[in-house]
Parts: C-alpha cells; sequence; structure tokens
C-alpha cells in the first residue's frame, strides 16, 4: 500500500515542527541572561517613576513563542506593519529530507526522490498557508476593537499597578513618555548591551527608582503547525532614578489556566467575546507579581 500524502507529511515534518518551534524561541527570546532585580538594591527606596511603552496593537501572530521585552522584537506591537517569521519551509522541508535519506540505510533510499518532491510540495504548503493567514491577521487589531471598542487593558495594568505599589510602600508617579527602549544604557549579565536610549536623552527624574513597564498579552503559535495560544508577560527594568544605574531586569510571565486553544485563525476570531476577557485577565493577574518584585517585597517572580 503506498502511503498517502498525509502521512509523509507526519513522518517527514515531525523533526521539521520541532525545529521551527525551537527556532522561533531562540529567534525572539535570544540567548542574553538578565541580571535580576535583586530586593536588596530596592531597600529604603520610596518613590518610584514608572515609564511604560505605547499602546500596543491586539495581534494573533504566527512564529512567536516568547518575547524579548524592550528588544526590537517588540517593535511589531507597537506599529501597523505585519509580521511572519522569515524562513524559507519548502527549502527545509528538502534540505531535513536529505538529512533523513543520508542517514538511512542504502537499501531504504529509492524512494528518495519521491521523498524530496513531498517534502518540496508540503514545505511549499505550508509557506502559503502561513502567508495567507498573516495576511488574514492583518485585521484582528480590527477585529478585537469591533468588540470591545474601549479595549485598552495595557492601562488596564497600569491602573492597577499604581495601588498595588501602594500597598508594599512605595509611591508612584507616572512619565509622560511612552517607549519599548530601554531610556538609560543597561547590560546582560555577559555584558551585551540591550537596546537603549542614549544617556543624555532622558534626565535624572526626582524619585528613587525609575521602572519600565512593558506588558503585552496576545496570541500566537510558534509555527504555521501549532495552535494560538495566550502568550502574556510583563517585562521589567528597573534603574537608580537619580545615578541612572541599571539595578536589574526580569520578565514575569503569566503561567496560570490557558482556556482554549485554536488550531486555525478563524477559530480564534469566531471565539473573541469569550478569549479575549481570559486574556485580560491573564495580563491583570501578573499586577502582584510585578509590584513584589519592584518593591522588594513578597516572592520574587520572573526569569
Amino acid at each position: 500500500m503506498t502511503p498517502s500524502i498525509a502521512s509523509k507529511f507526519d513522518v517527514t515534518f515531525a523533526p521539521l515542527r520541532a525545529a521551527l518551534c525551537l527556532l522561533a524561541v531562540i529567534i525572539l527570546t535570544g540567548c542574553a541572561i538578565h541580571p535580576k532585580i535583586a530586593p536588596e538594591k530596592l531597600r529604603g527606596k520610596t518613590t518610584v517613576t514608572i515609564v511604560h511603552t505605547p499602546p500596543f496593537k491586539n495581534a494573533a501572530w504566527i512564529g512567536i513563542a516568547g518575547v524579548d521585552h524592550f528588544s526590537s522584537h517588540t517593535d511589531i506591537f507597537m506599529s501597523d506593519d505585519g509580521y511572519a517569521l522569515k524562513t524559507d519551509y519548502a527549502g527545509d522541508a528538502v534540505q531535513n529530507t536529505l538529512n533523513q535519506q543520508t542517514a538511512s540505510p542504502p537499501a531504504t533510499r529509492g524512494a528518495g526522490m519521491t521523498s524530496l518532491v513531498t517534502a518540496s510540495l508540503v514545505g511549499a504548503l505550508i509557506q502559503a498557508r502561513q502567508d495567507a493567514t498573516q495576511e488574514k491577521a492583518k485585521a484582528f487589531d480590527s477585529e478585537v476593537r469591533k468588540l470591545f471598542p474601549e479595549w485598552n487593558v495595557q492601562q488596564e495594568f497600569i491602573d492597577a499597578l499604581l495601588p498595588a505599589l501602594r500597598q508594599r510602600g512605595l509611591q508612584p508617579q507616572v512619565s509622560s513618555l511612552r517607549t519599548n527602549v530601554l531610556v538609560w544604557p543597561a547590560s546582560s549579565e555577559d555584558g551585551k548591551p540591550y537596546r537603549s536610549k542614549s544617556p543624555d536623552k532622558f534626565d535624572p527624574i526626582d524619585s528613587d527608582l525609575l521602572l519600565q513597564i512593558s506588558p503585552l498579552a496576545f496570541w500566537s503559535a510558534p509555527g504555521p503547525l501549532n495552535e494560538y495560544r495566550m502568550n502574556v508577560s510583563v517585562g521589567m527594568a528597573v534603574y537608580d532614578a537619580k545615578s541612572k544605574a541599571f539595578l536589574g531586569r526580569q520578565t514575569i510571565v503569566y503561567d496560570g489556566p490557558r482556556g482554549n486553544i485554536y488550531p486555525l485563525y478563524g477559530g480564534l476570531v469566531s471565539d473573541l467575546p469569550s478569549a479575549q476577557p481570559r486574556l485580560r485577565q491573564a495580563l491583570l493577574s501578573l499586577v502582584d507579581s510585578v509590584a513584589d518584585v519592584a518593591s522588594g517585597k513578597g516572592k520574587q517572580p520572573g526569569k
């Protein structure tokens, strides 16, 4: 019995599926180790100025597994530009099949040309499916705002964070500056500089601490063969507001109940009346964890 295209697809592309997921993680989270925001660095601090990001667009992306906050990878959430993981699926599929043939016994290599043709065809279909879905997803923000015209969960997060900080002994104020770039120079633990503004672009401020906040909540599929799931996290970076000294950086990631997942983009859009409120609640649930880290009190979540 001749194997079907579907069965060949499953065998040939299982490694490709895993590789694409890993590629998405590596591309968008990077390998830098962030210096944690140590509680002892925050002792005796009583005032904090908050700088948060510009409004982010509601998004459903293919090709994102994690988020490197404050990096260029977050620019896509602040602009009208579309996004697609730039991968040659057909080429990768052919190379993957060639690698498998090289590692296989000589007696099984007779069907090599058929495998290559199948790999190339299915890889091209994957690419076409992703491109078509990403084109539809450009309208995702509009789809959300049809149902929720006043949607602004990012501002809701900041509004909830202020009293949470006060409860932990900090007196917060919010800067008028909106940016997804670190306002002063900072580096990872291995000395790699983060994307930041020039040190003279933002003057010292009349607070003990400067807290940068990047709250993101969106839907993502690591690759075109994966389901859409909620992707919720908050990036934090803390400076001594007077000396501009970098005190650390962390990412608080939502790890609670996820609810439904969506194999197809259309299914996500159809379920928006239920899906978006779950996304909102997931982001707001991180307020206390962010406040704990920023105040140096309570447990220290994040990475």
